[in-house]
């Protein structure tokens, strides 16, 4: 009943509708306004202090047992790291795996939950029983070789979606949310940001564009010589989203632009959306991308207006994206946090997943 409480609260939206409304009649809206959505803590905290109190019961029997002990220390472990994660959100992961921090953070908090949960039960058991023969991972080697091979499985399968999967932003003048705006194309009408090319092939752009109102069509985006359009280098085309307000897409060129490092190139994007509908794409008051200037319908735009857009290395294992992952990670110190980071989580998480399916298998009891 804990694991499923938070997995329904998390899942739902309860938080934002039935338990806001609770909060403000509980407590008023002056205390909620102050506080913000952590009150819930307050709210919940009677629930909390008698699961705590039977739970510390159980457990305060049971620490002698050692699978008991490491069961719980593993299960704080896994919320101290969820923990660790809600803080260094903004600072490292906002704008690189900002999905994938939320699912390990809310996975994080289910293992250890649940871990506490196994660690509380072996604690019981061993209390009506006059003796118990555990064999979930009996004694010190047994857990570290689990414990190595689900580093192992981690880095292996990681370094293969790194191969595989992973296209390293090559060029990225995205900005912050604060100061963008939705740039407004017509059936027909077309856009252009010019800058320079980076030292590797780029495979795809990523671009935040919708359709208003929520109408099929297409984008069509084409790379050119700047001042050239007739010289099409690259181009690719993606369905436009029916979307009141946009998100991002990603848009395959074909073939890869793959031109000499520091060429000045133009990307087009054009509105293919009919009569009556407007193409929204995402820009930005900043100039993010020197000497990149927007241009709109062949008119240059205001000098700090700039294009929202990510431009991704190839996707196939090649010399030039590892040489682009290199220069990525050794770029920002954050990134080889990121990566060391997530690479503890995710083995916690295969570690966990392993204890938990091999419990049923290992808890023998033997009364004497």
């Amino acid at each position: 009943v804990a694991a499923a409480y938070p997995t329904w609260h998390d899942l739902s939206d309860f938080q934002m509708t039935g338990l806001s409304a609770a909060e403000r009649s509980v407590f008023g809206a002056r205390l909620v306004d102050t506080l913000g959505t952590s009150i819930w803590v307050l709210l919940m905290s009677p629930l909390i202090v008698i699961f705590a109190i039977a739970v510390g019961t159980f457990v305060y029997k049971g620490l002698r047992v050692r699978i008991v002990r490491g069961l719980l220390i593993l299960g704080l472990v896994s919320w101290l790291l969820a923990v660790l994660h809600e803080l260094i959100l903004p600072l490292v992961f906002v704008g690189r795996a900002d999905t994938m921090e939320i699912v390990i953070e809310e996975t994080l908090e289910f293992s250890g939950t649940l871990l506490m949960a196994l660690g509380t039960a072996l604690a019981l058991q061993n209390e009506t029983q006059s003796r118990s023969s555990i064999s979930l991972f009996r004694g010190q080697r047994p857990f570290v070789q689990a414990v190595s091979t689900a580093a192992a499985v981690v880095v292996i399968l990681g370094s293969l979606c790194v191969a595989l999967v992973f296209r390293p932003p090559v060029v990225d003048p995205q900005a912050d949310h604060v100061d963008t705006f939705e740039l407004t194309l017509r059936d027909g009408e077309a856009v252009m940001q010019e800058f320079r090319m980076p030292a590797y092939p780029i495979g795809s752009f990523r671009l935040r564009f919708a359709s208003r109102p929520p109408r099929e069509g297409n984008v069509g985006v084409r790379v050119t010589e700047m001042g050239n359009e007739e010289a099409i280098l690259a181009e690719g085309v993606v369905e436009v989203p029916a979307e009141s307000s946009p998100v991002w897409r990603d848009v395959e060129l074909f073939p890869q632009l793959a031109v000499p490092e520091g060429t000045k190139v133009a990307v087009w994007v054009a509105a293919n959306v009919g009569r009556g509908a407007d193409l929204r794409l995402g820009a930005t008051q900043t100039d993010r991308y020197e000497p990149g200037r927007l241009w709109v319908n062949g008119a240059l735009t205001w000098p700090d207006q700039d294009l929202e857009f990510v431009a991704y290395g190839a996707p196939e294992p090649t010399r030039s994206k590892f040489q682009a992952i290199w220069d990525l990670m050794t770029s920002d110190w954050r990134w080889p946090v990121l990566v060391i980071d997530m690479t503890v989580a995710i083995t916690l998480i295969v570690l966990v997943t392993t204890l938990l399916v091999a419990a049923p298998f290992g808890l023998r009891s033997r009364p004497t």
